[in-house]
């Protein structure tokens, strides 16, 4: 579902409280004590500047979800103002310029490889500010390159930069296609945003061309760096990441919305979860506003923790988790 911005909203209650999206479960059990938002640019309005938030993991199927939750209707004042994830490679510093270079480059060459002959549409689900489309249509692939966001001020920023975005959820999804199929979904970074995961694939499901594949990250809460931060995890990232998944329960939400999975492996990019997990550790226990990914540090930081994600990588499964997904045939 596509939101707008939270002052268009007044009856929409402030929290709501839900089951496991998976199994309909309503038991389950707390993670950690309740924790504040600490990754918002500038002040929040009240109430939303004090409200406490909670994962807890399913006792029956064993999701990590927020069990209360601010609704989508209203979820849009923890994205605006200077949200990280909008701010453009460009900006980051030369390190980060470099490193999406080179990984735009490693996408691109493993979406050539699922790209059904049916369509050579990819479209970025979730492309926030078009970051990840512009450095795709530097290459030249070919493709026809859309994106869809439900954030408003995300979708605007895209356009800004020639980018094809539209404001769209998994329900008004169709309405943008107008009747066209898509060969590679890209959602990087995203369905830990989404409510309900199995509802959202099954659309992307049916908007897939024979052939094509769903690819994309997210973080994993089963690894060593979650563990070892705990409350300083930085993917907790209340209010935001609604659901959070392990391998094995991304693999079921992926097969019971209709999907083969062909792959769920660890990524080099978990190492920005090791630097974004330090720094905002360091942060807090020095009564500092917690902003990890806006400093120099960060980068260089990211390279110093590269061995112990190659570690990761040989004997567990790091921080975040590359998946791709098979349309199955009708």
């Amino acid at each position: 579902m596509a939101f707008q911005q939270v002052e268009d909203v007044v009856s929409a209650p402030v929290m709501e409280r839900t089951s496991c999206c998976l199994c309909g479960s309503d038991k389950a059990t707390p993670l950690y004590p309740k924790m504040l938002d600490l990754d918002s640019y500038g002040q929040l309005p009240e109430p939303y500047n004090a409200m406490t938030f909670q994962h807890v993991k399913c006792d029956s199927c064993q999701t990590v979800y927020m069990q209360e939750r601010v609704p989508q209707a209203r979820i849009a004042v923890f994205y605006s103002g200077e949200y990280h994830c909008f701010k453009p490679f460009s900006e980051r510093g030369w390190l980060i310029r470099t490193a999406s270079h080179f990984f735009a480059k490693r996408k691109a060459a493993a979406i050539r490889k699922l790209m059904p002959a049916e369509s050579k549409l990819l479209l970025d689900y979730g492309c926030g500010s078009g970051t990840w489309l512009r450095e795709l249509a530097e290459l030249h692939t070919g493709w026809t390159l859309m994106g869809t966001d439900v954030v408003e001020q995300a979708v605007s920023m895209a356009k800004a930069t020639g980018v094809d975005a539209h404001l769209a959820g998994e329900d008004e999804l169709a309405s943008v296609l107008a009747g066209r199929k898509v060969g590679v979904f890209h959602l990087f970074h995203v369905i830990e945003h989404i409510p309900d995961l199995v509802y959202a694939l099954k659309k992307l499901h049916a908007a897939l061309a024979p052939g094509g594949h769903v690819i994309g990250q997210t973080p994993n809460i089963d690894s060593w760096d979650a563990r070892l931060f705990g409350r300083y995890w930085t993917q907790w990232h209340v209010p935001r990441h609604l659901v959070l998944y392990t391998p094995e329960t991304l693999r079921r939400h992926a097969e019971a919305a209709g999907f083969e999975v062909v792959s769920i492996k660890g990524s080099p990019l978990s190492v920005a979860n090791w630097a974004g997990s330090l720094l905002k550790y360091l942060a807090i226990s020095r009564g500092q506003e917690c902003h990890p990914t806006a400093g120099r540090a960060y980068a260089l930081l990211m390279l110093a923790m590269a061995p112990i994600v190659l570690l990761q990588m040989l004997i567990s499964t790091p921080g975040n988790i590359d998946f791709v997904l098979r349309r199955k045939s009708a």
